[in-house]
Protein backbone atom coordinates (compact mmCIF):
# COMPACT_ATOMS: atom_id res chain seq x y z
CA UNK A 1 0.00 0.00 0.00
CA UNK A 2 2.72 2.44 1.05
CA UNK A 3 5.52 1.44 -1.61
CA UNK A 4 4.90 3.68 -3.92
CA UNK A 5 4.40 6.69 -1.68
CA UNK A 6 7.97 5.76 -0.56
CA UNK A 7 9.41 5.17 -3.53
CA UNK A 8 9.88 1.34 -2.62
CA UNK A 9 10.62 -1.26 -5.50
CA UNK A 10 9.88 -4.04 -2.50
CA UNK A 11 8.52 -4.54 1.47
CA UNK A 12 11.19 -3.24 3.11
CA UNK A 13 10.39 -5.01 6.78
CA UNK A 14 8.94 -7.95 5.52
CA UNK A 15 9.03 -10.91 8.45
CA UNK A 16 10.24 -13.57 5.92
CA UNK A 17 13.03 -15.47 4.95
CA UNK A 18 14.01 -13.49 2.23
CA UNK A 19 18.19 -13.86 1.37
CA UNK A 20 17.87 -10.12 -0.66
CA UNK A 21 17.15 -8.42 2.95
CA UNK A 22 19.94 -10.42 5.22
CA UNK A 23 21.91 -8.18 7.09
CA UNK A 24 25.40 -9.25 8.14
CA UNK A 25 25.82 -7.46 11.73
CA UNK A 26 29.14 -8.25 13.68
CA UNK A 27 26.75 -11.15 15.62
CA UNK A 28 25.39 -12.60 12.85
CA UNK A 29 29.22 -12.61 11.18
CA UNK A 30 30.25 -14.75 14.13
CA UNK A 31 27.69 -17.15 13.84
CA UNK A 32 28.53 -17.82 9.95
CA UNK A 33 32.28 -17.91 11.11
CA UNK A 34 31.68 -20.40 13.87
CA UNK A 35 29.39 -22.48 10.69
CA UNK A 36 31.94 -21.86 8.73
CA UNK A 37 33.86 -23.77 11.01
CA UNK A 38 32.33 -26.45 12.23
CA UNK A 39 31.50 -27.70 8.31
CA UNK A 40 34.85 -27.10 6.97
CA UNK A 41 36.24 -28.88 9.65
CA UNK A 42 33.58 -31.67 9.40
CA UNK A 43 33.09 -31.75 13.07
CA UNK A 44 29.61 -33.87 14.26
CA UNK A 45 27.74 -30.98 15.30
CA UNK A 46 27.49 -27.52 16.33
CA UNK A 47 24.31 -25.33 18.27
CA UNK A 48 22.99 -22.06 17.91
CA UNK A 49 20.71 -20.70 19.74
CA UNK A 50 19.02 -17.04 20.48
CA UNK A 51 15.97 -15.34 20.66
CA UNK A 52 12.61 -15.64 18.98
CA UNK A 53 13.28 -13.00 15.79
CA UNK A 54 17.03 -13.15 16.00
CA UNK A 55 17.86 -14.21 12.81
CA UNK A 56 18.87 -17.55 13.36
CA UNK A 57 16.79 -19.18 10.56
CA UNK A 58 17.80 -16.73 7.97
CA UNK A 59 21.74 -17.30 9.29
CA UNK A 60 21.29 -20.83 8.66
CA UNK A 61 19.83 -20.00 5.25
CA UNK A 62 22.11 -17.61 3.87
CA UNK A 63 25.19 -20.04 5.03
CA UNK A 64 23.83 -23.03 2.92
CA UNK A 65 23.13 -20.46 0.03
CA UNK A 66 27.01 -20.03 0.36
CA UNK A 67 27.95 -23.87 0.10
CA UNK A 68 29.48 -25.18 -3.23
CA UNK A 69 26.96 -27.57 -4.24
CA UNK A 70 29.20 -30.24 -5.81
CA UNK A 71 31.26 -29.98 -2.21
CA UNK A 72 28.18 -30.24 0.23
CA UNK A 73 25.01 -31.74 0.19
CA UNK A 74 22.71 -29.73 2.53
CA UNK A 75 19.09 -31.10 4.17
CA UNK A 76 17.27 -28.27 5.70
CA UNK A 77 14.99 -29.74 8.60
CA UNK A 78 12.26 -26.89 9.69
CA UNK A 79 11.27 -28.61 12.53
CA UNK A 80 11.65 -32.17 14.77
CA UNK A 81 9.19 -32.01 17.20
CA UNK A 82 9.14 -35.91 16.91
CA UNK A 83 7.90 -37.63 20.23
CA UNK A 84 9.58 -41.01 19.40
CA UNK A 85 13.26 -42.00 17.97
CA UNK A 86 11.50 -44.61 15.52
CA UNK A 87 9.49 -41.13 14.28
CA UNK A 88 12.46 -38.84 14.41
CA UNK A 89 14.10 -41.49 12.29
CA UNK A 90 10.99 -41.34 9.28
CA UNK A 91 11.34 -37.64 9.54
CA UNK A 92 15.57 -37.43 8.87
CA UNK A 93 14.90 -40.36 6.14
CA UNK A 94 12.26 -38.69 4.49
CA UNK A 95 14.07 -35.43 3.89
CA UNK A 96 16.82 -37.68 1.73
CA UNK A 97 14.07 -38.84 -0.13
CA UNK A 98 13.11 -41.91 1.91
CA UNK A 99 9.57 -42.81 2.94
CA UNK A 100 9.49 -45.30 5.16
CA UNK A 101 6.75 -47.55 5.53
CA UNK A 102 5.13 -48.37 9.10
CA UNK A 103 6.70 -51.42 11.10
CA UNK A 104 9.90 -50.74 9.80
CA UNK A 105 12.46 -51.40 12.64
CA UNK A 106 14.53 -48.78 13.97
CA UNK A 107 17.79 -50.87 13.22
CA UNK A 108 16.97 -51.28 9.25
CA UNK A 109 16.36 -47.14 9.27
CA UNK A 110 19.60 -46.40 11.15
CA UNK A 111 20.94 -48.89 8.67
CA UNK A 112 19.24 -47.15 5.55
CA UNK A 113 20.41 -43.71 7.12
CA UNK A 114 23.80 -44.88 7.47
CA UNK A 115 24.02 -46.22 4.08
CA UNK A 116 22.58 -42.89 2.61
CA UNK A 117 25.29 -40.89 4.13
CA UNK A 118 28.13 -43.06 3.15
CA UNK A 119 27.23 -43.26 -0.45
CA UNK A 120 26.87 -39.03 -0.24
CA UNK A 121 30.42 -39.81 0.78
CA UNK A 122 31.44 -41.79 -1.69
CA UNK A 123 30.29 -38.92 -3.77
CA UNK A 124 32.79 -36.49 -3.02
CA UNK A 125 30.57 -34.19 -0.59
CA UNK A 126 30.03 -33.77 2.90
CA UNK A 127 26.76 -34.24 3.99
CA UNK A 128 24.98 -30.99 6.29
CA UNK A 129 21.75 -31.35 8.31
CA UNK A 130 20.05 -28.05 9.92
CA UNK A 131 17.74 -28.83 12.24
CA UNK A 132 15.42 -25.11 12.77
CA UNK A 133 13.29 -24.80 16.17
CA UNK A 134 15.52 -27.41 17.43
CA UNK A 135 14.31 -26.27 20.79
CA UNK A 136 10.99 -28.85 20.44
CA UNK A 137 13.15 -31.45 19.92
CA UNK A 138 12.53 -33.91 22.55
CA UNK A 139 14.86 -36.37 24.43
CA UNK A 140 14.32 -39.25 21.75
CA UNK A 141 15.21 -36.92 18.91
CA UNK A 142 18.31 -35.89 20.95
CA UNK A 143 19.22 -38.63 21.61
CA UNK A 144 19.33 -39.70 18.07
CA UNK A 145 21.61 -36.84 17.11
CA UNK A 146 23.44 -38.03 19.66
CA UNK A 147 23.37 -41.34 18.04
CA UNK A 148 24.11 -39.96 14.52
CA UNK A 149 27.61 -38.60 15.82
CA UNK A 150 28.53 -42.11 16.26
CA UNK A 151 28.93 -43.03 13.14
CA UNK A 152 32.11 -42.31 11.11
CA UNK A 153 32.94 -43.38 7.64
CA UNK A 154 37.45 -43.23 6.80
CA UNK A 155 37.98 -41.18 10.18
CA UNK A 156 35.49 -38.38 9.81
CA UNK A 157 31.59 -37.82 10.89
CA UNK A 158 29.68 -39.08 8.31
CA UNK A 159 27.55 -35.97 8.72
CA UNK A 160 27.86 -32.32 10.09
CA UNK A 161 24.36 -31.64 12.38
CA UNK A 162 23.34 -27.86 13.03
CA UNK A 163 20.96 -27.42 15.57
CA UNK A 164 18.86 -24.02 15.77
CA UNK A 165 16.16 -22.97 18.45
CA UNK A 166 15.84 -20.73 21.20
CA UNK A 167 17.62 -20.41 24.59
CA UNK A 168 15.63 -23.58 25.91
CA UNK A 169 17.75 -25.83 23.55
CA UNK A 170 21.18 -24.87 25.32
CA UNK A 171 19.13 -26.06 28.23
CA UNK A 172 17.58 -29.12 27.01
CA UNK A 173 21.33 -30.44 25.40
CA UNK A 174 22.98 -29.84 29.07
CA UNK A 175 20.30 -32.28 30.41
CA UNK A 176 22.23 -34.77 27.92
CA UNK A 177 26.25 -34.85 29.05
CA UNK A 178 26.74 -37.23 26.21
CA UNK A 179 25.37 -35.42 23.43
CA UNK A 180 27.00 -32.21 24.95
CA UNK A 181 29.97 -33.02 25.19
CA UNK A 182 30.06 -34.22 21.28
CA UNK A 183 28.79 -30.70 20.20
CA UNK A 184 32.01 -29.03 19.08
CA UNK A 185 30.40 -25.23 18.72
CA UNK A 186 28.13 -23.43 21.04
CA UNK A 187 27.11 -19.78 20.10
CA UNK A 188 24.34 -17.75 21.32
CA UNK A 189 22.93 -14.99 18.47
CA UNK A 190 22.45 -11.75 20.51
CA UNK A 191 20.24 -8.86 19.38
CA UNK A 192 21.06 -5.93 17.35
CA UNK A 193 23.16 -3.13 19.03
CA UNK A 194 22.76 0.75 18.43
CA UNK A 195 24.87 0.82 15.54
CA UNK A 196 23.41 -2.11 14.36
CA UNK A 197 19.84 -1.12 14.54
CA UNK A 198 20.60 1.41 12.62
CA UNK A 199 22.74 -0.10 9.90
CA UNK A 200 19.94 -2.71 9.72
CA UNK A 201 17.14 -0.61 8.57
CA UNK A 202 19.25 1.29 6.27
CA UNK A 203 20.40 -1.43 4.29
CA UNK A 204 16.56 -2.53 4.33
CA UNK A 205 15.32 0.53 2.73
CA UNK A 206 18.61 0.50 0.32
CA UNK A 207 17.40 -2.95 -0.57
CA UNK A 208 13.87 -2.07 -1.42
CA UNK A 209 15.15 0.53 -3.79
CA UNK A 210 14.58 3.37 -1.46
CA UNK A 211 17.24 5.76 -1.92
CA UNK A 212 16.53 8.73 0.33
CA UNK A 213 16.39 9.03 4.16
CA UNK A 214 12.93 8.09 5.50
CA UNK A 215 13.52 8.03 9.03
CA UNK A 216 14.44 10.81 11.29
CA UNK A 217 18.01 10.62 13.12
CA UNK A 218 16.34 10.69 16.63
CA UNK A 219 14.21 7.13 15.94
CA UNK A 220 16.64 4.93 15.56
CA UNK A 221 17.29 5.04 19.41
CA UNK A 222 13.41 4.91 20.01
CA UNK A 223 13.19 1.79 17.87
CA UNK A 224 16.32 0.13 19.12
CA UNK A 225 14.44 0.88 23.02
CA UNK A 226 10.99 -0.65 21.88
CA UNK A 227 12.11 -3.95 20.20
CA UNK A 228 15.43 -4.96 22.47
CA UNK A 229 17.20 -5.17 19.24
CA UNK A 230 15.52 -7.86 17.91
CA UNK A 231 15.04 -7.49 13.96
CA UNK A 232 11.40 -9.07 14.12
CA UNK A 233 10.31 -6.68 16.27
CA UNK A 234 12.38 -3.82 14.50
CA UNK A 235 10.95 -4.78 11.23
CA UNK A 236 7.30 -4.59 12.51
CA UNK A 237 7.80 -1.74 13.92
CA UNK A 238 9.20 0.35 11.08
CA UNK A 239 6.17 -1.65 8.45
CA UNK A 240 3.69 0.31 11.27
CA UNK A 241 5.40 3.43 10.79
CA UNK A 242 5.85 3.38 7.09
CA UNK A 243 2.30 2.87 7.33
CA UNK A 244 1.43 5.54 9.87
CA UNK A 245 3.63 8.30 7.89
CA UNK A 246 1.52 7.05 4.47
CA UNK A 247 -1.51 7.74 5.90
CA UNK A 248 -0.47 11.07 7.76
CA UNK A 249 1.59 12.14 4.38
CA UNK A 250 4.78 12.67 5.89
CA UNK A 251 7.71 13.41 4.24
CA UNK A 252 9.63 11.63 6.75
CA UNK A 253 9.39 9.08 9.93
CA UNK A 254 9.72 11.18 13.19
CA UNK A 255 10.23 9.83 17.01
CA UNK A 256 6.52 10.52 17.42
CA UNK A 257 5.55 7.79 15.09
CA UNK A 258 7.68 6.00 16.43
CA UNK A 259 6.38 6.30 20.16
CA UNK A 260 2.58 5.60 18.92
CA UNK A 261 3.25 2.70 16.54
CA UNK A 262 4.86 1.30 20.08
CA UNK A 263 1.76 2.06 22.35
CA UNK A 264 -0.38 0.82 19.43
CA UNK A 265 1.37 -2.50 19.54
CA UNK A 266 1.70 -2.73 23.39
CA UNK A 267 -2.08 -2.21 23.78
CA UNK A 268 -2.54 -5.49 21.19
CA UNK A 269 -0.30 -7.22 24.00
Amino acid sequence: MYLPYWGFSLPPFENVVDLRFFYESAYHSEALLRLTYTVSAHKGAAAMVGDIGCGKTLICKAYAERLPRDKYEVKFIPQLPSSTEDETLQEMLYVFGEEIPAGVSKSAMLRILNEKLINIGKNGKHTIIVIDEAHLMKTPSLEMVRLFLNYQYNNSFLCTIILAGQPELKENIRRMPQLEQRISINYHLKPLDAEGVEAYIKFRLMKAGCSKQVFNEDTYGKILHYSSGVPRKVNNICDMSLLLGFSAKKETISSDIIDKVAEEMLTRI
